[in-house]
């Protein structure tokens, strides 16, 4: 699936991948020659195709489908090829004209060679540079650069079986090298060519052959290869990712079970992409050395060698490999550094500034990302569903749990029921009722707290609240934290609340006065947010389905051209309707619900909500801005981008972005939409480069209450804290 101590573990590996055989025994094999031409865009394939007996059938023929361009032919005495038609066949990255043969076998016969040669070369088509989702992609190109072929290319027979083992050799121009998946068994570099073998005797659903002019560095210190293949030799940062590697595999090896290959690659790619494949990643140049990948992304290719190119995705009823991956990946790697609630804050964000009523689809729908409200339930709400299964079951039971899963079904295709009924048995749980409501049904639940009160009793003190589903539709079977602040106690009160119907009363005896009540403090269930529970972010600008911008009247032409640009590119991607206008030609800012961008340092109506960044401890003034860290965005030198709730209207945002620079606004319009959780970001250069960025605290909630005859006092007082948790596993 593309996304996404071998001597020493022989014996576990054996019995890890057991019950995969009978898949192998079922699948297709393929022996696979090729010689690689990139100056004619060409490859020469021969292909020895073995089908198993079941396929194998007297007066079965078998059906396949090969790139139109390759010319077939066979050379096994009695093997017929009938050519049926052909078509263009969507696929990833576009078009791609596709063969149909009807392969008739003689009798007995189930091994038998073809081949074929052709041009393969679908060039890399524009991108949106401006669009946060949008990665250049290609079904199969084969040029000087490098050469690119999956199944979405069509460069190999392919059949109705679903999966197949293959061997690979290649040959390529002298200088390069060729990656697949599995294991390297020969690497031959002569003065006029280079040969490489490849072979994966465990099942795979595709195979990939990419490769061009690449250096390459490894480590095996371990018993599971590192490899790294860069376009321009860089030691150090071969190093880096050497390193992470090693270190990534002890850590999920130890978590999840034994890595189901005996080698990672990391292969810079000629076009910039971000694509997980069994055994290895293909990043692009800029993507890779982004400083944040190595300590992020990265982990998250890696772990998709147990979700998705170790236990594949039956994707029916839907993607469930991004969400488990995503949280054991990204989310994990925030937990081991304390930041693991304001990661589960930042999802829920997501999803509510992202989602709406009109683009909002089930889990079982999503099969892969392609904008931000895609990305906010097929990664988001994903995430958080097995945030849930892991509250609900303890830390134990749900490693446990994981575990097993990737046991019994390495290399088999697992659809979404099935992931989930491995973890009903040591929860309990209705694994029917779980799927329904949270892959089957679109959507989130709601949540407000009300009616909270506390009486004294013989023993302490009764706590009376009223706890409401206000979302659309039916009640969510919800297990809802709750943290209790009590009177001269630092430590809260924790306790859960099972919410079956729309509405829902607790009754609480406590030991001491409560004094404040947090329901869902450290954003544990999957719901949409109150905007009081989030600060001011630029998604919540970005994922409205319209907006207000006014342009600076006074700026010159050209940055006010490049404004115009940089909002209708965002508008763009986001799917977004804006209206546009000139600063001057508004008496007054509009009082509807839009959100609202300021745009320019010499916008008129700066000076107007200039006090809406007052409660923050920020000072704009026409020159510069000054952070509550002190740090200084001065208007000669960067770019500001600064959101805040609107003065007068305490349920809108607003966004001010100004850049003097009009060579900065191009990047800055690709840049903004990666940061779309926070409140503020500042820029310098013409690239421009990201200095600050930042969250603006969240000074009330609804979800939070004082207790009765609460003063103002009490609303300043610290609330009790909750004991700190444990990362589901520590770094190695």
């Amino acid at each position: 699936m593309r996304n996404h101590w071998l001597p020493l573990l022989i014996g576990c590996y054996m019995s890890l991948v057991w019950p995969a055989w009978g898949a192998v025994q079922q699948s297709i094999h393929h022996a696979l020659h090729v010689v690689v031409q990139p100056a004619q865009h060409t490859i020469q394939v021969t292909d020895q195709i073995t089908l198993p007996e079941g396929l194998a059938v007297p007066g079965q023929p078998w059906q396949c489908r090969l790139h139109a361009a390759l010319t077939l032919t066979s050379s096994t005495p009695g093997v017929h090829l009938v050519r049926q038609e052909s078509v263009a066949a969507a696929s990833i990255g576009g078009q791609v004209p596709v063969t149909s043969y009807t392969v008739v076998l003689p009798p007995g016969v189930r091994t038998f060679t073809i081949r074929y040669q052709g041009p393969v070369h679908h060039a890399i088509p524009p991108s949106d540079a401006h669009n946060a989702w949008s990665m250049p992609d290609t079904p199969g190109l084969l040029t000087a650069e490098g050469v690119y072929l999956s199944t979405a290319t069509a460069w190999y027979p392919q059949g109705p079986e679903p999966l197949l083992t293959f061997t690979l050799e290649v040959q390529l121009p002298a200088g390069w090298e060729a990656i697949s998946q599995g294991q390297r068994t020969q690497h031959r570099r002569e003065h006029t060519a280079t040969f490489v073998r490849w072979e994966s005797p465990t099942v795979q659903e595709e195979v990939y052959l990419v490769g061009g002019p690449l250096t390459e560095y490894r480590q095996e210190r371990a018993a599971v290869q590192a490899l790294v293949f860069l376009r321009t030799p860089d030691a150090a940062l071969a190093r880096t990712y050497l390193e992470a590697t090693e270190r990534y595999i002890h850590l999920y090896s130890t978590l999840l079970g034994p890595y189901p290959y005996t080698k990672f690659a990391l292969v810079e790619n000629s076009w910039e992409s971000g694509y997980g494949m069994p055994s290895f990643t293909l990043l692009g140049s800029k993507v890779m050395r982004l400083p944040f990948v190595v300590t992020s992304s990265y982990a998250h290719e890696i772990v998709h060698n147990w979700w998705g190119n170790g236990v594949f995705v039956e994707a029916q009823d839907g993607n469930w490999c991004e969400g488990v991956t995503a949280y054991l990946a990204d989310h994990l790697l925030q937990e081991q550094c304390g930041h693991a609630v304001a990661y589960r804050r930042a999802t829920l964000q997501r999803y509510t500034d992202y989602v709406t009523t009109h683009n909002d689809l089930p889990l079982a729908a999503f099969r892969g990302r392609h904008n931000a409200a895609t990305a906010a339930i097929g990664y988001g709400k994903a995430l958080m569903l097995f945030h849930m299964l892991r509250q609900q079951l303890g830390d134990a039971a749900f490693v446990q749990s994981l575990r097993t899963l990737y046991r019994e079904r390495l290399f088999q295709r697992v659809d979404f029921f099935t992931v989930l009924a491995a973890f009903a048995s040591p929860a309990g749980m209705d694994t029917q009722a779980f799927f329904q409501q949270w892959v089957r049904q679109a959507g989130a639940p709601e949540l407000r707290l009300r009616a909270v009160t506390a009486v004294p009793q013989a023993q302490g003190f009764q706590l009376r609240a009223v706890l409401e589903q206000i979302q659309p539709g039916p009640a969510y079977r919800l297990l809802v934290p709750l943290a209790i602040s009590l009177e001269d106690q630092v430590q809260a009160w924790p306790t859960t609340l099972v919410m079956t119907d729309k509405r829902q009363e607790l009754v609480l005896s406590l030991p001491a006065r409560p004094w404040r009540v947090d329901v869902d403090p450290e954003f544990d269930l999957f719901r949409r947010l109150h905007r009081e529970e989030l600060p001011p972010a630029l998604s919540q600008m970005l994922g409205a389905e319209r907006a207000l911008v006014l342009l600076p009247s006074a700026a010159p032409a050209p940055l006010q051209a490049g404004y115009r640009q940089m909002v209708q590119r965002w508008a763009q991607a986001f799917s977004q309707a804006l209206e546009i206008r000139l600063d001057h030609e508004l008496t007054s800012l509009p009082a509807d619900d839009r959100p609202l961008w300021l745009i320019g340092w010499d916008n008129r109506w700066l000076p107007e909500v200039r006090t809406a960044w007052t409660a923050y401890g920020v000072e704009v003034t026409q020159e510069q801005v000054r952070l509550p860290d002190a740090t200084v965005l001065r208007r000669t030198q960067d770019a500001v981008v600064l959101t805040a709730r609107h003065p007068q209207h305490p349920q809108r945002t607003f966004a001010w972005v100004a850049a003097d620079n009009p060579a900065a606004l191009p990047g800055l319009s690709r840049k903004v939409p990666h940061y779309g959780t926070y409140s503020f970001v500042g820029f310098t250069g013409e690239e421009p480069t990201n200095t600050v960025k930042g969250h603006w605290p969240v000074f009330t909630s609804p979800l939070s209450a004082l207790v009765g005859e609460a003063t103002e006092a009490s609303a300043q007082r610290t609330p009790g804290t909750l004991p700190p948790r444990r990362a589901l596993v520590s770094l190695p």
